[in-house]
């Protein structure tokens, strides 16, 4: 383990890594939690995993997780896409920045990191400023396979899932008015109006695509943003083998019978019900399906009175689980509405995933990435999803082919993607003490 020291105004003390997340989604909030384990079972330092609404005291933060949970429960994609995918991210995003500039400064100083980690959006401007200014590196971790304008830095080290993120990142063009324009902590009132508007008037030009880019789609590259591929970037206990037959034991699934999982996190809603009624309509095989309904207890209590319907098909329900990685592991397939962690979840396990759409905009990159790669089915329609299944069972053996090659340039466990993590916190550590900071190695 290595012990690392950092010198402020005379006093040894050990070295400081700040880790932001935001309570937006599960995703942004697992992936601080993989990479603080990672960084705290290899190095001894002073970690400070914190959410950014909590520290900013944002009550628009506060609401949004609440509310996205519940319209996205109800299965309400086109309205959470606009509300969340494009309103917030092009009117408020510019305003909760130019709020919150200020504070963030303050409280960056307070903490006073020798190194910062995102996972958060809408903050990724101010944080490479700050770091750029006080020569302190900055880690931004993706959370998504879309990649929105604020994940793009160059002043930071982008931490990506695979080629086609990194090719996304670099495909913003950093000479545009977004990239060139930056608020001050000291700033006055007149430029934050003055840098909202300039941001506003980028989105009323018609120029909304500047937005975000999209994981597998052909871009130019317009930039050299430092991009590590580190894989799909999952808990350690995916990686690990397990006694399939014990667990199917364990669960009571003893017909032997292929599975069928699906998923939507642990949200649950309309989309688990209507998946469960779209297999049912038109069951092409005879199966166990595995309807994981998540806290959402009125959808468990609907599917488990479902039970028993039909012949083909074995229904089993469940509620939220800490042992998601053991029903992937008995799982032939997993069919979800695209998702990032399940979908990282999946290719761990080597399971071919079904993308049900319709998918808000932070996650369409996954449809171009089955479609590129063949790792999966996409199904545009929920009433569909039969037929998705039917065609994963008829090529089984092309889809483990597809995935073992996708996968192949990647890490092949948890020990080797913590690797490459750690390697570049040093790196950049020794970098920044090279460079001036006061920060020193000590072999434990």
């Amino acid at each position: 383990m290595e012990c690392c020291v950092a010198e402020q105004e005379g006093v040894k003390r050990l070295l400081r890594i700040l880790i932001l997340h935001q309570n937006m989604g599960s995703g942004h909030k697992r992936v601080a939690r993989i990479v603080e384990d990672i960084i705290h079972s290899r190095m001894e330092a002073e970690i400070v995993n914190i959410a950014a609404n909590d520290i900013l005291r944002s009550h628009f933060m506060n609401c949004f997780e609440p509310f996205w949970n519940w319209v996205m429960r109800r299965n309400w994609v086109a309205f959470a896409d606009f509300w969340g995918a494009f309103m917030t991210r092009a009117l408020a995003m510019p305003v909760l920045e130019a709020l919150n500039t200020t504070k963030l400064y303050r409280l960056l100083d307070l903490h006073a990191p020798d190194l910062i980690v995102s996972t958060v959006d809408g903050f990724n401007k101010t944080l490479a400023v700050y770091a750029l200014s006080n020569a302190i590196p900055l880690h931004i971790y993706t959370t998504s396979y879309s990649i929105f304008l604020d994940n793009v830095q160059p002043a930071a080290k982008h931490f990506c899932y695979f080629d086609e993120t990194a090719s996304a990142i670099r495909s913003f063009d950093l000479e545009s008015a977004y990239f060139q324009r930056f608020l001050a902590p000291e700033a006055s009132l007149g430029e934050k109006l003055r840098y909202v508007a300039s941001f506003w008037y980028e989105v009323l030009r018609g120029r909304a695509e500047f937005l975000y880019a999209r994981d597998g789609e052909e871009a130019a590259r317009r930039n050299s943003c430092q991009c590590i591929k580190v894989g799909p970037l999952v808990e350690a206990k995916h990686f690990a083998k397990r006694d399939t037959r014990a667990i199917k034991r364990r669960l009571g699934i003893t017909n032997g019978l292929p599975c069928v999982l699906i998923a939507s996190g642990s949200l649950g809603g309309e989309f688990i019900l209507d998946a469960v009624y779209a297999m049912f309509a038109e069951p092409e095989y005879p199966l166990n399906l595995l309807a994981m309904c998540g806290k959402d207890k009125q959808t468990l209590h609907k599917i488990q009175r479902l039970a028993g319907q039909t012949a083909a098909i074995r229904l089993f329900p469940f509620g939220y689980t800490q042992d998601f990685d053991d029903f992937l592991a008995i799982a032939d397939c997993v069919a979800a509405r695209p998702s990032a962690g399940v979908f990282n979840e999946s290719l761990v396990h080597r399971k071919p995933y079904i993308a049900v759409g319709p998918s808000t905009s932070n996650d369409k990159g996954i449809f171009t990435l089955l479609r590129k790669h063949r790792v999966g089915e996409v199904c545009r329609r929920v009433r569909l999803l039969s037929l998705s299944v039917k065609r994963v069972f008829e090529n089984k053996v092309v889809y483990a082919e597809n995935i073992e090659a996708f996968l192949r340039d990647t890490p092949s466990d948890f020990e080797a993607m913590a690797d490459i993590i750690v390697h570049q916190v040093l790196m950049d550590i020794e970098t920044a003490r090279a460079n001036g900071a006061r920060v020193e190695n000590v072999a434990q």
